[in-house]
């Protein structure tokens, strides 16, 4: 009797389905300094998350002084945003050095914050220069306009 793996009736994915994940590995030996790093990003997202949620909560004060600006209510909200989900992705690496239950798992959830933010940002920074182009486009064409008519 052989003692080699049934390769055959291992299940194989087809083609439009995701392979089967194997366990997620609890504990990642990482060196000491590399603990350290990710020790003190850790840290460095909780003081950048707080730093978020008090210029949140700024926006959300200044929104109402001294008439109702909905452009500081916005900007609340993506602040806020930005903030819980950096005090989220710093929770999640603070846990990866402090516990040795889920390393894994715990990257991936900092990472899937982090990837929220930046996207976020990415998102912003188009729309941002996306406006400066109309802008300079509309300034060309006025300029164009006013030109012709003297």
């Amino acid at each position: 009797m052989s003692t080699t793996p049934d390769l055959a009736a291992a299940p194989k994915p087809s083609l439009g389905q995701p392979a089967p994940m194997e366990s997620p590995l609890k504990r990642i030996p990482f060196t000491k300094a590399t603990e350290e790093r990710i020790g003190w990003l850790s840290t460095w997202m909780m003081v950048a998350a707080i730093l978020e949620l008090i210029a949140g909560a700024a926006n959300v004060v200044t929104m109402f002084v001294p008439k109702f600006n909905l452009s500081h209510g916005l900007s609340a909200v993506l602040s806020i945003l930005i903030g819980v989900w950096l005090l989220q992705a710093a929770g999640a690496f603070k846990k990866v050095v402090t516990s040795d239950t889920a390393d894994q798992m715990y990257l991936v959830q900092g990472f899937s914050k982090l990837r929220l933010v930046f996207l976020l940002k990415s998102v912003l920074i188009i729309i941002m220069l996306a406006f400066v182009c109309a802008m300079v486009l509309i300034v060309m064409a006025v300029g164009l306009i006013q030109g012709m008519n003297r």
